[in-house]
């Protein structure tokens, strides 16, 4: 290993030394860590498996959206460009933030544990993933080295933010600077009008 000079825990600790690693959480990440579901059983979704692991297959047949239900992304965007169906468009994204907002790390270690655990506070944790599941890692775990910087890509609903300091929160209800009640991570866009250059990222 190339030796520069720099004491071990400065290299760690010194954002200065760049070299960070970033680890990018893709949509399944979730599923793959708790097969048998979260602390309570719930169980974890991917987009073939949405609309009847969320409960939405009952609401939209009787919306008059035909099957098949195995690619949601799509599904809500053409809903979300519909001005005759805002009603529909506000139970689905209110139903997919309770659902993801109920689920829980389980008490034993997880592999999102370790992964907060193995990783500096230089460090990058990109997510698209909704769950809550690393935001709680890195708070249990923040006693024992801090934690890395957490990127929520598409959303999270444990990332929260206040548009008047225009400063984010993990965790939080209200704005550590102004104590205004936070404003919740919007979770769906329509896949057609994504913009990645206004979406709301977060650190931990």
């Amino acid at each position: 290993m190339e030796d520069f000079g720099w004491p071990e825990a400065d290299e760690i600790s010194s954002l200065q030394m760049q070299r960070p690693h970033l680890i990018i959480l893709g949509a399944g990440a979730s599923l793959a860590a708790f097969p048998a579901g979260d602390r309570n059983g719930i169980a974890l979704p991917v987009m073939k498996t949405f609309t009847d692991i969320v409960d939405l297959r009952t609401l939209l047949r009787d919306s008059g959206i035909p099957e098949p239900y195995d690619d949601f992304e799509a599904i809500y965007s053409d809903i979300a460009v519909d001005p005759n169906r805002v009603r529909l468009k506000e139970e689905i994204e209110s139903r997919v933030y309770t659902y993801f907002a109920s689920l829980e790390l389980p008490d034993v270690p997880t592999l999102y544990d370790h992964l907060v655990l193995s990783l500096r506070p230089k460090d990058v944790v990109a997510t698209f993933n909704w769950d809550p599941f690393l935001c709680q890692a890195a708070s249990r775990n923040y006693a024992f080295g801090g934690a890395p910087i957490l990127l929520f890509l598409h959303g999270n609903v444990a990332f929260a933010y206040c548009p008047h300091c225009k400063t984010g929160f993990p965790l939080q209800k209200h704005c550590r600077k102004c104590n205004r009640e936070l404003m919740n991570s919007p979770l769906l866009y329509p896949v057609k009008q994504k913009d990645y250059q206004r979406r709301i990222g977060g650190r931990s």
